[in-house]
C-alpha cells in the first residue's frame, strides 16, 4: 500500500483544518483502498461534508476493494442514522466495490462486546440491513453490500484473499 490521496476541503464547508496530506492507502496492484481520517467533516453549522465526494470518481471507478477506520463511523457515540448514512457515501462512490471493510483497533474492539469479527452479522452490517432494507430507492448492488469488521493488523491479507478469491470465481467462469 502506499500514501496515494490528499483532499482538501473548502474553508466555506468546514472549519476543521482544510487540507490533508494524502492519507488513503492505495494497493495499485489489487485496487483496494484503505481511507484513514475523518469520514464526514461537519461544519459549524452541522452540515456534513462526506470525504468521499472529494476524490474524482474517475478515480474512484477503479477501486474493487475498499476498507475504511472503524472509529472514523464514531460507534457506539453515533446514532444507527448517522453511521449509515457515512456508510452509505463510501458504498455508493465505490460501486466497483462489493464489500466494505472497516478497519477495527483493539481499542475499538473493547467498545463492540457482542459483535462478530469477519462475519455478515456483525453491528455495522446489521444498521445498514436495518436501513438499506426499508427503503425502495435503493439499487440490489448497494443493498447486497456485505460490510465486514477486520482486525487493522489483518486488513493487507482480508484485502488480498478477497482478490484470489473474486480472480479464481473469474477463472472458473
Amino acid at each position: 500500500y502506499e500514501l496515494a490521496f490528499g483532499w482538501k476541503i473548502s474553508a466555506l464547508l468546514s472549519d476543521t483544518p482544510i487540507a490533508r496530506p494524502p492519507r488513503a492507502w492505495f494497493n495499485f496492484r489489487l485496487d483496494s483502498l484503505y481511507l484513514v481520517g475523518e469520514l464526514e467533516a461537519y461544519d459549524q453549522y452541522g452540515f456534513n461534508s462526506p470525504m468521499v465526494y472529494f476524490l474524482k470518481r474517475e478515480d474512484t471507478k477503479r477501486v474493487k476493494y475498499v476498507a475504511c477506520a472503524f472509529e472514523e463511523l464514531h460507534y457506539p457515540e453515533q446514532e444507527s442514522d448517522q453511521i449509515f448514512g457515512c456508510l452509505w457515501h463510501v458504498v455508493d462512490r465505490f460501486s466497483g466495490a462489493r464489500r466494505l471493510l472497516l478497519a477495527v483497533t483493539p481499542r475499538d474492539e473493547e467498545g463492540m462486546k457482542g459483535c462478530l469479527m469477519l462475519s455478515t452479522d456483525n453491528v455495522m452490517q446489521k444498521i445498514w440491513n436495518g436501513w438499506i432494507l426499508g427503503t425502495t430507492v435503493t439499487t440490489s448492488s448497494l443493498a447486497d453490500t456485505q460490510i465486514l469488521l477486520v482486525r487493522e493488523c489483518d486488513l493487507a491479507d482480508t484485502m488480498a484473499s478477497h482478490a484470489e478469491e473474486d480472480e479464481n470465481k473469474k477463472a472458473r467462469r
